[in-house]
């Protein structure tokens, strides 16, 4: 234990201290090592913490508008940082980059998960990878309309389902009626008094009446 912990001690403790009262200074490290990590787990790294602050801001517009002004190299982290303390957390928001939502979303572009990370398979990003595509969603799906939402889209919507209104067709017009042909003589049209007139037996007959009448 002490073979491992001496060089975190010295670390803490001035070299004198060790020497003179080595336990003090272990005990000094144990208690910063433990309010450092007080779940017992691997305390993240500045980098991780940078990243998961990154997906945090991402995620959501207001949060991305507020304190970015939608630029991520004007981003206030202090402020973000702040936000996730004080607010965040109560209001159930979501600070990793890993989440079933963004999985969603790449599920919904698979080549946009091929091309960042490599796979399709999401488990198969890393955590860089991660906040890539949590930046194509903050840059290029949330503009378009595209949500971190797990809820399917419908497949119809009622507005499509319904048939527009089609105003009834006009009735047709009746066709133009055409005047029948005239019969067409040598000199031109015809009427039917004038081919009777022509009849030479209808003529005689038509002589001899008015001679008859005193014509």
């Amino acid at each position: 234990f002490f073979r491992t912990t001496l060089p975190a001690v010295r670390r803490v403790c001035p070299a004198r201290s060790v020497m003179h009262a080595p336990v003090v200074c272990v005990l000094v490290f144990c208690a910063a090592a433990a309010i450092a990590a007080p779940t017992g787990g691997r305390t993240p790294t500045a980098a991780q913490l940078a990243k998961v602050n990154r997906c945090y801001v991402l995620r959501y517009e207001d949060l991305f508008g507020g304190y970015c002004s939608h630029r991520i190299d004007s981003c206030n982290w202090e402020g973000v940082l702040e936000h996730w303390n004080t607010a965040g957390k109560k209001e159930g928001r979501i600070r990793a980059c890993k989440h079933s939502d963004l999985e969603c979303y790449v599920k919904r572009n698979p080549d946009v998960m091929q091309r960042t990370c490599g796979t399709s398979a999401f488990s198969g990003c890393s955590q860089d990878q991660l906040v890539a595509l949590m930046e194509h969603y903050a840059f290029v799906g949330r503009p378009a309309g595209q949500s971190l939402s797990c809820d399917p889209l419908p497949a119809t919507s009622e507005v499509s389902r319904t048939p527009a209104s089609v105003p009834a067709p006009l009735p047709e017009l009746p066709a133009p009626q055409t005047a029948p042909a005239q019969p067409q003589g040598a000199g031109g049209s015809t009427s039917e008094a004038e081919e009777i007139l022509r009849d030479p037996i209808f003529a005689a007959k038509l002589k001899n009446l008015m001679a008859a009448m005193g014509y």
